[in-house]
């Protein structure tokens, strides 16, 4: 079945998703399919995360795919002592961009200095 606000553009009927029917709703960026070994994946997160200049560790990571075109990825990270929000920023923009060519494209950072600094970054609560 088609919604039938798709079918036809009268205002008074309306979508089941606000982006099905007005386009400024939908997010306009390039899709990226992420597949393979994900460990592989999560160490090359780990690893651009890392090289960013007074970043020290990353943990209790969450990626997902959104939408079509929304990857979002949700982690703290570890930062040295005494930086202020202007640093922070600048930090959280530039792991943004980094992850950007994974396809990541909404990037949520929790900065901490020593909580958390010995945590995994992916926690495996399977048992074996």
């Amino acid at each position: 079945n088609i919604d039938p606000a798709l079918e036809r553009k009268e205002d008074n009927i309306k979508a089941k998703a606000p982006g099905m029917k007005y386009k400024h709703y939908s997010p306009n960026a390039d899709v990226f399919i992420v597949s393979g070994d994900g460990e592989k994946v999560i160490n090359k997160i780990n690893e651009l995360v890392l090289s960013c200049p007074h970043v020290n560790n990353i943990h209790h990571v969450h990626v997902w795919q959104y939408s079509d075109n929304v990857t979002m990825l949700d982690a703290h990270i570890n930062v040295d002592k005494n930086l202020d929000a202007v640093q922070l920023e600048k930090i959280y923009t530039e792991i943004a961009k980094k992850l950007k060519p994974l396809g990541i494209n909404h990037v949520t950072l929790q900065a901490e200095c020593t909580r958390g600094i010995s945590d995994k970054m992916i926690f495996d609560d399977k048992e074996d």
